[in-house]
């Protein structure tokens, strides 16, 4: 256990971990019939991690699109990051800041979706029936979506490695 602490880097803690315990908590204390919080504290840490994850993925793909098609926030281009990081060490640092408050901005979003499954799960049997299909499927078109994402920046990367 303690390996898998070590391994744990601060990125995953304060993007992964933290978004997934406070979500956990927020439905666990909420009016929810929802739980995410087990008795074995090690399944609980997986499944915040997880949950985590998908909330990081959440704000990733929909969120910062969402954020930027309305214009509240300007982003500079990935190519122009990778440049201005060479010059500016802090930036790494700050972008994980920015990448943490992102998410948890998408935590309460995410919460709030939650709570409106819930109201339409109690509301309409047919969701109730059919949701864990439903939920599944945006499970599969999150990651892929988010593999798909990654993949473009590690492509970027070689380009502009292969230029160098």
């Amino acid at each position: 256990m303690e390996d898998i602490i070590k391994k744990i880097s601060q990125y995953n803690l304060f993007n992964y971990l933290l978004p997934g315990v406070i979500y956990s908590i927020m439905v666990e204390y909420s009016s929810s019939n929802f739980s995410f919080i087990q008795d074995d504290i090690i399944i609980t840490l997986f499944v915040c991690y997880f949950l985590g994850l998908l909330i990081s993925r959440f704000a990733s793909l929909v969120v910062k699109p969402l954020v930027e098609l309305i214009g509240l926030i300007k982003f500079k281009s990935y190519p122009e990051y990778l440049a201005a990081e060479k010059v500016d060490p802090k930036l790494d640092t700050l972008s994980e800041q920015n990448n943490i408050y992102r998410n948890m901005l998408a935590m309460v979003l995410f919460y709030a979706l939650t709570i409106g499954y819930e109201f339409i799960w109690k509301k309409y049997t047919w969701v109730y029936e059919y949701g864990n299909w439903v939920l599944l499927g945006l499970l599969a078109l999150a990651f892929f979506f988010a593999y798909k994402k990654q993949t473009s920046f590690i492509t970027e990367r070689i380009d502009k490695a292969m230029k160098s």
